[in-house]
């Protein structure tokens, strides 16, 4: 397994994201019995977990690769190279009811928006010519001025309504054959393509890769995998051990 890394630098210490994920992802033996192969340093822009992926020499033909960017984190403005890879300004937003100043910090948001969608295409074309699959999954949304009060980053807060849940906790989730898994696995694709509307909380992931995976184990839930005909598509989705999204959304 490849784990190459954006956030979670494996000699972090004190560093913000250590806390939230390094506590598992850092930890010396875990990490070894984790992860074969996994990178030492962060980089200023995402491109940089390409080059280091692109510098591999492994020619496993079975592999579970995670590269794990920095995406749309605040600061926003410094998630994308400025200025070649600035396409949005302050003068496209048609927000009146926000100042200058919160026009420019969603302006740097679209394009750090813009710019993570062009990391992502890169990573499918890496494997274009392979049998594989690719999943995107962030781990959180943003607040991005959506009402008043405007707010932009994660409130974090205790007690989770409708909008804390749809910002900061709703997250875009795909999935990408490249042709030859298309090709191979007809059925594969087919009940992938039947569940893009299933609703689904990312606590069920592991499920999913031990079936694309063809691995089994008895942990394996097929009700818990998204794809499969047997997927709960009633499952409540807890958020902070207390709040089940299903329900927000019908309020």
């Amino acid at each position: 397994m490849t784990f190459i890394t954006n956030q979670f630098q494996s000699k972090a210490k004190e560093a913000v994201y250590d806390f939230s994920g390094g506590f598992f992802l850092n930890n010396p033996e875990m990490s070894q019995r984790q992860f074969d192969t996994r990178n030492t340093s962060l980089y200023q822009f995402d491109d940089g977990v390409l080059k280091a992926y692109d510098q591999l020499k492994t020619k496993d033909e079975h592999q579970l690769v995670i590269l794990h960017l920095m995406g749309s984190h605040v600061e926003y403005r410094a998630r994308y190279p400025q200025p070649a890879r600035r396409f949005f300004t302050p003068q496209n937003a048609n927000r009146p009811e926000l100042s200058v100043k919160q026009r420019y910090i969603l302006s740097d948001y679209d394009n750090s928006v813009r710019y993570n969608d062009s990391i992502m295409n890169a990573i499918t074309q890496r494997f274009i010519d392979k049998d594989a699959v690719v999943i995107y999954m962030p781990d959180h949304g943003e607040e991005i001025f959506d009402g008043s009060p405007f707010m932009y980053g994660r409130m974090h807060g205790a007690n989770i309504d409708y909008r804390l849940a749809r910002n900061e906790m709703e997250i875009p989730f795909w999935i990408w054959g490249s042709p030859q898994y298309i090709e191979n696995h007809p059925y594969g694709w087919q009940a992938i393509q039947q569940a893009k509307d299933r609703p689904m909380m990312t606590d069920v992931l592991p499920h999913l890769l031990l079936y694309l995976g063809g691995i089994s184990t008895p942990a394996y839930r097929p009700e818990y995998n998204v794809i499969a005909p047997e997927y709960d598509t009633s499952r409540p989705r807890i958020l902070k051990g207390t709040t089940d999204y299903n329900t927000l959304k019908k309020k």
